[in-house]
């Protein structure tokens, strides 16, 4: 098999293996704080004992945990999965896919507001019309909301929102990663302190109030465990090795692919249909996605960005990034 193909494989593989874990998140039954919590203890523990087995962990390193812009960039992780944890939950897991992948159009916004960088008017024409076609594809979801009153849907759709504004955040101002080629030590900095916060806060909310978090079925535990271990570990370790060999343009390009199982996910799992109408306008979705990737300039090299925000498109190279040895 061509290498090149095998690593487009294994790049939509782990995207795809990442982006089903709404699935999941939604149909097991656990309060949403727990879910969070048992993210970051897989990406802490396994990230905490691969760099122990590789003579990593020692004491120099240990100490970076507690460096500033690693303890916001922590912080900010927590309310970035809680955000999209929450938007699984409460929205169609399709539509918080769809969303999830409007992070590019933040970062790019958040970049001309903070860095003075503004986006070119074709960047603004591509993102405005991706906007606008993802509330005509879900219009009849969005509509019935707005009818009903839902605040459910209200607070899922603003939960995805608190996640690409977290994630934009730590791509534009946080950036000062580790960037070897082993992508443990920069999940074990970037999400150490985090684990350790929120088992802190388990116990002690636990203390004030036993039924907090209503029933801990152990069973759902283990097996939210083991989804985590999937979708989060292997999937960003499929698409960490696919990132080390692809160029960076079709790496970017290829993280689309979440999109075709948002759709899969709508049509098999949430009982959305799909005539000519609806599907003319997500390939017009799909072509103003294009369109704002031609008129962006061309994503980072692989040493001077970030995987576990599983956001690398469109990232300008003037976001200027200061990187460190271990």
């Amino acid at each position: 098999m061509d290498t090149q193909l095998l690593y487009i494989i294994l790049e939509v593989l782990g995207v795809l293996i990442f982006a089903s874990e709404g699935l999941f998140v939604k149909d097991i039954e656990l309060h949403p704080y727990i879910n969070v919590m048992l993210a970051y203890a897989v990406y802490a523990i396994i990230s905490f004992i691969i760099l122990s087995v590789q003579g990593k962990m020692d004491l120099p390193f240990f100490k970076k945990l507690f460096e500033e812009k690693f303890l916001i960039t922590n912080f900010a992780n927590i309310l970035k999965t809680s955000g999209l944890f929450m938007g699984f939950k409460l929205i169609p897991v399709s539509f918080a896919i769809v969303l999830k992948m409007m992070s590019p159009a933040f970062i790019m916004a958040g970049n001309s507001i903070l860095n003075n960088e503004p986006m070119n008017h074709l960047q603004i024409l591509g993102v405005l019309s991706s906007i606008i076609l993802i509330g005509l594809i879900y219009k009849k979801p969005i509509l019935d909301a707005f009818k009903k009153i839902n605040m459910k849907f209200f607070l899922g759709v603003l939960g995805v929102i608190i996640y690409n504004i977290m994630n934009a955040y730590n791509v534009i101002r946080l950036s000062q990663y580790i960037t070897d080629k082993d992508p443990n030590e920069e999940v074990f900095l970037s999400t150490g302190v985090a684990f350790a916060t929120l088992v802190a806060g388990f116990f002690g909310l636990k203390s004030f109030n036993k039924n907090i978090f209503g029933s801990l079925n152990h069973y759902n535990m283990l097996k939210m465990i083991g989804v985590f271990i999937v979708t989060c570990y292997i999937g960003m370790s499929l698409t960490y090795a696919a990132d080390n060999h692809l160029d960076p343009t079709l790496f970017s390009a290829l993280q689309y692919s979440q999109l075709f199982l948002a759709f899969v996910i709508g049509y098999f799992f949430e009982g959305e249909k799909f005539p000519i109408s609806r599907i003319l306008l997500v390939v017009l979705f799909l072509a103003s996605v294009v369109f704002t990737m031609k008129v962006s300039k061309k994503p980072e090299a692989k040493d001077k960005r970030k995987i576990t925000t599983n956001t690398t498109l469109f990232l300008s190279p003037d976001i200027k990034i200061t990187t460190f040895k271990a």
